[in-house]
């Protein structure tokens, strides 16, 4: 499998947060009051059998899938592969989850932040 390096930035944000918290809470561990900020790799996969966009690019760290490319950077993504003569096939790229923070308020309320996943390619 193909592994990119990136520049460092992990700026590029995947969709479909709302999903994929419980996976994501597995691979970086329980929320708590400062966060996380887990690196690792992560795996991107066409799906093209997906229902919603047939461009799909599946993202998944330690085997979960946690999200999904923008249906824009998805298209690209699939052009650039086949451009290279790589079509159907997945890469590898660093990632980050991020977030995860959870926090008692002074009045004894609880605010908790979701965790996100952000990539590091161009």
């Amino acid at each position: 499998m193909l592994k990119v390096e990136g520049e460092g930035t992990f700026e590029f944000h995947i969709v479909g947060e709302s999903h994929y918290q419980d996976a994501r809470e597995a691979i970086a561990g329980p929320k708590c009051p400062d966060g996380v900020e887990y690196e690792c790799e992560a795996t991107l996969s066409p799906e093209p059998s997906n229902p919603h966009d047939p461009n799909a690019v599946r993202v998944e760290i330690e085997e979960c899938k946690v999200g999904y490319l923008p249906r824009e950077a998805a298209k690209m993504w699939r052009d650039m592969m086949t451009r290279v003569g790589l079509p159907g096939q997945s890469m590898i790229v660093d990632a980050v989850i991020i977030g995860g923070w959870r926090r008692e308020r002074r009045d004894g309320t609880i605010t908790e932040g979701t965790f996100g996943v952000k990539l590091d390619i161009g």
